[in-house]
């Protein structure tokens, strides 16, 4: 393990904020990840990293990035900000009217949120040339809704859970918008037909904490605070295989962050409170058999928050510091 940047050790002279989950996004060539209400970047061709100014308020729950280059990040303060590719400049905001809970961009470059209150909204950028021909972004104005005729704002209501909605994941490739909430349940909704419900993805028994899309196999893989990584089926929405349970010999194991490479379908997890990254290979349903395990502890004892893949490279992120693993 070695530290790969000096911005993250900035989060130490703010103790108060240690409590925050740490959300990582990377597109390659940046790296983001926030500790609290601080959001950090760090460029891979330079490998130097730096604090951003602070543009939010609260904690921030999600980080997002879009194939059109724009960066979003969303929490607790109800903001949405947008940023340039290189998240150096802030191009857009918007003030929710709840405090956001995570955030994806669709194919087309609009931006998905869903906030406390379990409702998935939808914004959309674009872009204009002001008065002084410079390019600038914008949030459109959203149509007419009448499941909510009294927002007319920039934000479109598309539908809403039960409950807090705490993973999402756009399947571009088949039209799929896929939402997780702690009601234990995976919705699976068309998409741009977010209307139509073409499956609930069933059998977790405690809130979802990640979802990941396996283009190799059309399945999707959801993690939970049951302890237990489950296979679905694209198609259909079934269950694929049995499920695996991270430590069978504690139930109460729960399964905080994780990261997923498709190329070789491995998937990189940690437990909460653990300082110790686990590997497996060939997950239930998968076509090879079993699932290997290994472990990959940190030194610094600190219990890991996120994980984000960069190419060969696995960033880890505690309360205090990013610390890189090359796979």
């Amino acid at each position: 393990m070695a530290d790969v940047g000096e911005a993250a050790t900035s989060a130490a002279q703010h103790p108060s904020l240690m409590q925050c989950e740490s959300p990582a996004m990377s597109s390659g060539e940046v790296v983001v990840w926030a500790v609290g209400k601080n959001v950090f970047r760090y460029a891979t061709n330079t490998r130097r990293g730096k604090m951003v100014d602070g543009e939010h308020t609260d904690a921030v729950r999600a980080i997002a990035h879009s194939n059109r280059g724009l960066w979003a990040t969303v929490g607790d303060d109800k903001q949405v900000v947008l940023w340039d590719e290189d998240f150096e400049q802030v191009v857009a905001r918007y003030t929710h009217r709840k405090k956001i809970t995570t955030a994806v961009f669709d194919p087309d470059g609009r931006l998905i949120i869903a906030d406390k209150y379990g409702e998935v909204w939808r914004l959309t950028p674009v872009e204009t040339t002001s008065q002084t021909g410079q390019r600038q972004i914008e949030f459109a104005q959203a149509p007419p809704n009448s499941m909510e005729p009294e927002a007319q704002g920039c934000a479109e209501l598309l539908f809403g859970h039960l409950a807090v909605v705490t993973a999402m994941e756009c399947v571009q490739t088949h039209g799929y918008l896929l939402t997780a909430d702690r009601d234990e349940k995976i919705r699976m909704s068309l998409y741009p037909s977010y209307q139509v419900i073409h499956a609930f993805m069933l059998g977790h028994t405690e809130y979802i904490s990640g979802l990941h899309y396996s283009p190799q196999y059309e399945q999707v893989i959801s993690t939970s605070a049951d302890g237990t990584i489950r296979r679905w089926s694209l198609s259909t929405g079934q269950q694929v295989g049995a499920s695996f349970h991270v430590d069978p010999t504690n139930k109460r194991a729960v399964i905080a962050c994780s990261a997923y490479d498709y190329t070789c379908d491995k998937i990189y997890y940690v437990c909460e409170n653990n300082p110790t990254v686990v590997v497996t290979l060939g997950l239930p349903g998968a076509p090879e058999t079993g699932a290997e395990l290994t472990v990959c502890p940190l030194d610094t004892g600190r219990p890991i928050q996120s994980l984000c893949l960069v190419g060969s490279l696995l960033l880890c992120v505690d309360r205090v510091t990013v610390y890189g693993q090359l796979l």
